[in-house]
């Protein structure tokens, strides 16, 4: 059963960039369509690497920071990023950022995630969860227990400062009849799978920014 459990807001600064839509919305694409998207998403990663270091894979574990996958959390055919970093700089990865774009540089959803250490630990795993056209951020790997489900719902600017709400609903994946992609975000056998997706998508963002 779906229950509204939040409407969270986060205030943002303003920073001017012209807006765009990228064509393909598929979770597994790297079609940007603008290169000031692209910039902003790589200058915005290299924040995080400097802050909380390096994405690396340590005993099968993911540390430090990564670009996970880029994939459409504002529900508008247009691309947002999502990346996995470590709250202790070169830990294992416990925390998950979106970054988008549209109105300007945003930080459109943050969440603890809590770190993978052990081998039989459903800590560190994120879902995707679609329904219809929506995509929502699942934390936790037993979707059978009630979880926290978001999703980007707006944003608005007073001139100075954007505020991006951020809706989510409690659920559980017995009552839902959508479909998950699993992220195992920090874990020992997919450590190595997420930072080859980190790879790809700087490939992407750096082909693209300029």
């Amino acid at each position: 059963m779906k229950k509204l459990i939040a409407l969270i807001l986060i205030v943002l600064c303003v920073v001017p960039f012209a807006a765009c839509n990228a064509s393909d919305t598929a979770g597994n694409s790297y079609d940007l369509g603008n290169a000031d998207r692209a910039r902003v998403f790589y200058e915005t990663y290299e924040k995080f690497v400097e802050k909380y270091g390096e994405g690396k894979v340590v005993d099968g574990k993911l540390c430090g920071t990564a670009a996970v996958r880029l994939f459409d959390f504002t529900n508008d055919g247009s691309l947002e990023m999502l990346i996995a970093y470590s709250s202790q700089k070169d830990s294992v990865v416990d925390s998950i950022m979106v970054c988008g774009f549209d109105l300007g540089f945003a930080e459109l959803y943050r969440e603890k995630i809590n770190a993978k250490t052990t081998a039989d630990s459903a800590d560190g795993v994120v879902c995707i969860y679609t329904d219809g056209n929506i995509n929502y951020i699942v934390s936790g790997e037993d979707l059978s227990e009630s979880r926290s489900y978001a999703t980007y719902k707006k944003t608005d600017n007073d001139g100075n400062k954007y505020y991006c709400f951020v809706e989510a609903f409690k659920g559980t994946g017995d009552d839902l009849s959508g479909t998950y992609e699993k992220i195992e975000i920090a874990g020992h056998t997919d450590g190595k799978e997420i930072f080859d997706a980190n790879t790809k998508v700087l490939d992407a963002l750096k082909s693209q920014k300029n």
